[in-house]
């Protein structure tokens, strides 16, 4: 799991299969309803298997979106609004401890409830949850984080994560994976979003409420 197939921009993503822009997100010919990420990005020809080039609406429309987003630094506000106004339609939370009482407006079983009333559906992933004792002995300093995320991808290798992802029950357009960490660049909902993006193609990863990580595609 690493970055060898993409380059992360904090405005648009770069693909072997994009090509120069052709227009801008404030064109009446963009979608309405665009995320944050794409917004302050431009809008992209795509070519398919027969080398036709496709519409800004065709490309997007082939693509998922897979959102990341953590509960620190965020009021209660900040944190639904940003589920809400990206359209997102389920929330899978990959802490391993989602009634810790410093989760404030996360703990659950309130953020259910709360996510409930933007018809947005909550789930409690055990999958994607990390090793205690390994997370401890990282937040301790005794590991690096590149040993912790290897340690981390082994984990989800043990779990069979890839054949689990790929049978998911429901769609992965439009989650979200909650964690507590401010930034995902050093928390493992990164690697897990990662990993999913990896496995379902065509997939865009946004880190909601962090700009230094906006987008990935996975081909």
């Amino acid at each position: 799991m690493g970055f060898s197939n993409t380059l992360y921009q904090t405005t648009c993503p770069l693909h072997k299969n994009f090509f120069a822009p052709t227009l801008t997100a404030q064109s009446k010919n963009a979608p309405k309803n665009l995320s944050p990420a794409f917004e302050i990005s431009i809008a992209y020809s795509i070519t398919n298997n027969n080398n036709r080039k496709q519409t800004y609406e065709e490309a997007s429309n082939e693509l998922k979106t897979l959102f990341t987003i953590g509960f620190t630094k965020k009021t209660a506000e900040q944190f639904f609004t940003m589920l809400k106004s990206n359209g997102v339609m389920r929330v899978l939370d990959v802490r391993i401890n989602n009634t810790s009482q410093l989760s404030r407006f996360s703990i659950y079983p309130d953020i259910k409830f709360f996510l409930s009333l933007f018809d947005i559906e909550y789930e409690h992933s055990k999958l994607f949850t990390p090793d205690p004792f390994v997370l401890k002995k990282y937040r301790e300093g005794k590991i690096t984080w590149a040993e912790y995320e290897e340690r981390f991808d082994n984990l989800m290798d043990e779990r069979g994560a890839v054949d689990r992802i790929r049978d998911f029950e429901f769609d992965i357009d439009r989650c979200c994976l909650l964690c507590a960490e401010e930034s995902a660049k050093f928390c493992h909902r990164r690697l897990v979003a990662e990993l999913i993006s990896e496995t379902v193609e065509d997939t865009i990863i946004e880190h909601l409420g962090d700009p230094l990580w906006n987008m990935r595609l996975s081909f």
